[in-house]
């Protein structure tokens, strides 16, 4: 396909994604942007012109980023984020791949939750699909055609794999948990600040570039946008640089260069709150945003000994102070007024409730030990498993991992025939072994719920 051709159907599956009106739908535009992809990936085999193609592919990965974005919160993106390395090609899975889009489908059917395919997006880098039960602690699924034995889940390749998914998970479950490959304990606090943010500006001056080719918003005298098409490029980054001289320290940044991120922090434009066409227009790079913000738009003395300062060369710049201690924070906030448009007294607020927080924020006792990896146990058996529940030597954060027939069996409650149970098992996942992996706290709620029933 040419790049006209390529166009016309991205704009058409951009279309399909922003009017994404049901679970059926999330997952029906998904496996149209993997067909799209693969067909992209084979093509570039064969041909010396691979600039159309890759672009195309890239800009498919948005928009599962921005199917991503509809349902998942954005602490929970950013921690499935995390892993490091580029997306995986699906062209190379093969096989593999058809049986993740076989699993997208029968978990659709079973279960009832919009499921994301996370190798066609830049920013779900843990297990093949995510089902969204919860926005934010959803469920990973890795989907294998060849498994090892349970009991030798935890080691090589697949037990880094299930270890990183499992301490994650933990993670978003509970709030507190040293996450595989981490050094440092991750603690979550919650703020109740709701972020205000400059899309109405945003609107103005896109509109204008669209017709004017650029186009310029002064928000105050330490913030300003730009818009513009590629071909004043040039002429914007030389106006750009001159206000900039007259700035304490500029933080900058452009929509093409939030596109190229693949951390998570983020939405691309094709979810900003903006009209379509504008989204459209960013996201094929037709009109570029700028952004210039200077560090001194974020300092103030509030009085009563709370204050913000900010220094640059500093890995942590932002140095808030309440309750007589200083607090130092991560570019990032910056950053949300940067590439996340928020408005600049929207984050100092946001940054002084923060401090307050964590000067309130009773002492965590983080001084257990924490396993390299975290402890699975294998159960093949209703009497294994009520064993394994009564010890009270067994962590409840430890995980059990059960064959599905015997999942299916304590589910329903009932004494099914393991033959009647395995075929309940081939019906819903074919004859490929799936090993359902839950905590001892789940597995102790199933066997009582299943006594009860």
């Amino acid at each position: 396909m040419n790049g006209e051709q390529l166009l016309i159907e991205r704009k058409s599956l951009f279309e399909r994604c922003i009017q994404v009106g049901s679970f059926e739908d999330l997952l029906s535009i998904q496996e149209r942007i993997a067909d799209s992809m693969r067909r992209c990936e084979h093509e570039l085999k064969g041909t010396e012109k691979k600039d159309d193609l890759q672009f195309h592919i890239e800009r498919l990965r948005l928009y599962a980023d921005g199917l991503v974005w509809l349902v998942l919160h954005p602490h929970t993106i950013r921690q499935l984020a995390k892993n490091p390395g580029p997306p995986r090609s699906i062209e190379a899975q093969g096989e593999a791949f058809d049986q993740v889009l076989e699993s997208a489908r029968d978990h659709l059917m079973k279960d009832k939750v919009p499921v994301l395919i996370a190798d066609i997006t830049n920013v779900i880098k843990i297990g093949d699909l995510v089902l969204c039960t919860n926005p934010e602690a959803p469920r990973i699924v890795e989907c294998k055609t060849r498994l090892p034995h349970p009991r030798l889940f935890m080691r090589g390749r697949f037990g880094r794999q299930l270890s990183r998914t499992m301490s994650t998970l933990e993670y978003l479950s509970t709030g507190s948990a040293k996450v595989f490959g981490n050094e440092r304990h991750q603690l979550v606090i919650e703020s109740p600040h709701a972020s205000k943010r400059n899309w109405a500006a945003l609107t103005i001056v896109c509109t204008t570039a669209v017709s004017d080719k650029r186009a310029f918003f002064q928000l105050s005298n330490h913030e300003f946008i730009w818009a513009y098409s590629q071909e004043n490029q040039d002429s914007v980054l030389a106006e750009v640089a001159k206000y900039g001289e007259n700035l304490s320290c500029g933080f900058f940044g452009t929509s093409l260069g939030l596109i190229n991120m693949t951390d998570g922090l983020f939405p691309p434009p094709i979810v900003w709150p903006i009209p379509s066409e504008l989204r459209f227009q960013l996201m094929e790079g037709q009109i570029v945003v700028a952004h210039l913000v200077d560090s001194k738009a974020f300092e103030c003395d509030l009085g009563n000994g709370e204050r913000i300062e900010v220094s640059p060369q500093e890995d942590f710049p932002i140095r808030v102070v309440t309750g007589g201690k200083e607090y130092p924070l991560g570019r990032r906030f910056i950053y949300d007024v940067v590439y996340g448009f928020e408005t600049v007294d929207s984050c100092v607020q946001g940054l002084i409730e923060f401090a307050r927080q964590l000067h309130e924020q009773p002492p965590i006792d983080i001084s257990a030990p924490h396993q390299a990896k975290p402890i699975v146990h294998f159960v093949e058996s209703t009497e294994e498993a009520q064993k394994l529940a009564m010890s009270k030597d067994i962590p409840e954060d430890d995980f059990v991992v059960m064959p599905l027939e015997l999942f299916e069996q304590m589910k329903g409650a009932t004494r099914r025939p393991k033959e009647e149970a395995r075929e309940i098992a081939k019906k819903h996942h074919g004859y490929k072994p799936t090993y359902p992996t839950m905590s001892m706290e789940t597995l102790k709620k199933l066997i009582s719920k299943a006594h009860k029933g």
